[in-house]
């Protein structure tokens, strides 16, 4: 009898501990802007996200959080902990492999032994699901959401598919130089077959078709609504293709910015409405069904806005955008909000340095497992770069932990790797970038505004370029001549800090094979 109820007691101590913890959520949004957030440019009417600025207001607004300045790499350092100079710095390909020489590393996206967040927190007991872009690996099935620790897992693999057909070229056809379509949606274990839309469907034919986005938010709405309070603890990672390109929109929305005269960005704002709008709606489903009371859920963009001839986002008042190391493209919109964040944190902001790697380890912590990952230790990966945030966030100590962001880059040759450090932001604001940093501009509150944009880049040299952008978040204020000990310190830290740059290898047709023969054109 006391075998019997001591187990009994064990299973509902389990069952307890796991109710206990909090439910997480990453809602990443693609290429968004820092001006295109109502808070950052409330003077303009055209930037409507009242259920983004409604969320941030109740949460904390987290004002220097780093990405990194393009997609891939800030995705493999969400999931895997790791600064993207510990992981992968590359937008490559998807078809790129190097299996052969470098099993472990010759993939695009995260090494094969390296644990991810889902990872850890499905040993942790939570339920771990994913929609929408992926963008971190998929050469093989351990690369995808379900080979990482998600029980499910509605995804695209690659960039810029199109939003109503979930199509895009790029695959070798029968007739030489053609590129035949292939459609790029993955659910869990096989192609997401019925999720796509029909080849019909586009810009101009939207009648009986669905917007992509749609098909990811109605899927964590599922995955909410179904979810009881027997279960284990949810770990949402949401992932949204608005407002990256190609630039598509229902026309609902597009009629409601028709006095924009400028193309890219009437698609662009509408876009991000279409984004807020689906915030509201899955916001509105945490708090029906209970979960937002104990949930803690970040929201963040995986790089500055683009902007240039072609795009219609806007960082101002930030220096660049979009594949710049300037503030434009690496400080990024980021909040915390949920009802796990403690009421007297609520509606504050935080000024100290967080990355997006911080999220595995504050995640770890709040599910209360050890964030170590043996695996890639003994592949000799570089551990998890990411420090627990939450004492700091959650006002249990006024010190950020965060002395040092990294800002990574690549050579001339970025297809073979060849992994550099450009950069470097300290706890006290001093930032210094050396070299060739592109993307050098700055923009007004309402961009574009005409058929004419910025180009250029700006050469730091080997001596670097010196700011504090905390008191000139804008970089307008080179002030490395004045400050010569603090550009030798930064400089000797840039220097000392090893990379991962494994050869990735090149595109295999391969993939496109399979894609015909196997997955029925996915």
């Amino acid at each position: 009898m006391w075998a019997i109820w001591a187990i009994v007691s064990l299973l509902v101590g389990v069952a307890a501990a796991a109710a206990s913890k909090p439910h997480l959520m990453l809602l990443l949004i693609d290429d968004w802007g820092y001006a295109n957030f109502g808070i950052h440019n409330p003077q303009n009417p055209e930037v409507v996200t009242p259920n983004l600025d409604a969320l941030v207001k109740d949460g904390i607004e987290l004002e220097q959080h780093y990405a990194f300045k393009y997609c891939s790499p800030s995705r493999c350092a969400l999931q895997s902990g790791r600064n993207p100079i510990h992981v992968n710095v590359l937008n490559n390909d998807i078809r790129v492999h190097n299996e052969e020489k470098d099993p472990v590393g010759g993939f695009q996206g995260i090494p094969v032994n390296m644990t991810t967040i889902s990872g850890k927190l499905s040993q942790a007991g939570y339920s771990c699901h994913a929609a929408g872009k992926w963008n971190a690996g998929m050469a093989t099935k351990h690369h995808t959401p379900a080979g990482r620790g998600y029980a499910s897992g509605l995804t695209y693999f690659d960039m810029d598919t199109d939003f109503w057909t979930e199509a895009k070229p790029g695959c070798p056809g029968s007739t030489k130089g053609e590129k035949v379509l292939t459609v790029d949606m993955w659910d869990t274990n096989g192609p997401g077959v019925g999720y796509n839309g029909s080849q019909s469907c586009s810009q101009t034919n939207q009648e009986g078709c669905t917007y992509q986005d749609e098909v990811f938010k109605a899927r964590m709405l599922s995955i909410i609504k179904n979810h009881t309070s027997s279960e284990p603890p949810l770990f949402l990672f949401w992932s949204t293709h608005v407002p990256h390109d190609p630039y598509q929109a229902p026309q609902s929305y597009l009629d409601k910015f028709s006095s924009i005269n400028q193309t890219n960005r009437q698609f662009y704002s509408a876009m991000v409405n279409i984004l807020d709008d689906m915030v509201g709606e899955v916001v509105a489903a945490l708090k029906s069904s209970g979960i937002w009371d104990n949930l803690v859920l970040v929201v963040t963009s995986d790089n500055g806005g683009p902007e240039g001839d072609g795009y219609g986002a806007n960082n101002w008042p930030l220096r660049g955008g979009k594949s710049s190391n300037w503030q434009g493209g690496v400080r990024v919109n980021a909040f915390v909000t949920g009802g796990a964040v403690p009421v007297a944190r609520r509606g504050t902001s935080e000024a100290g340095l967080i990355e997006l790697s911080d999220w595995y380890t504050t995640f770890c912590a709040l599910a209360g497992i050890d964030p170590t990952d043996k695996p890639a230790e003994a592949a000799g990966l570089f551990p998890p770069d990411g420090l627990n945030m939450w004492p700091l966030l959650s006002g249990q100590n006024a010190t950020p932990p965060r002395q040092y962001v990294m800002l990574g880059s690549t050579d001339a040759n970025p297809q073979s790797g060849n992994t550099i450090v450009q950069g470097v932001v300290r706890a006290d604001g001093y930032k210094l970038l050396l070299g060739k940093v592109e993307n050098n501009w700055w923009t007004g509150p309402v961009y574009p505004n005409s058929s004419t944009y910025p180009t250029g880049s700006y050469n730091c040299g080997d001596k670097g370029c010196l700011f504090n952008v905390f008191s000139d978040p804008t970089e307008h204020h080179d002030v490395a001549y004045a400050n010569p000990d603090i550009v030798k310190e930064l400089t000797k830290v840039i220097n000392e800090y090893q990379v991962y740059s494994p050869d990735r290898g090149t595109n295999d047709g391969e993939a496109c094979t399979k894609a015909f023969s196997v997955h029925r054109g996915c």
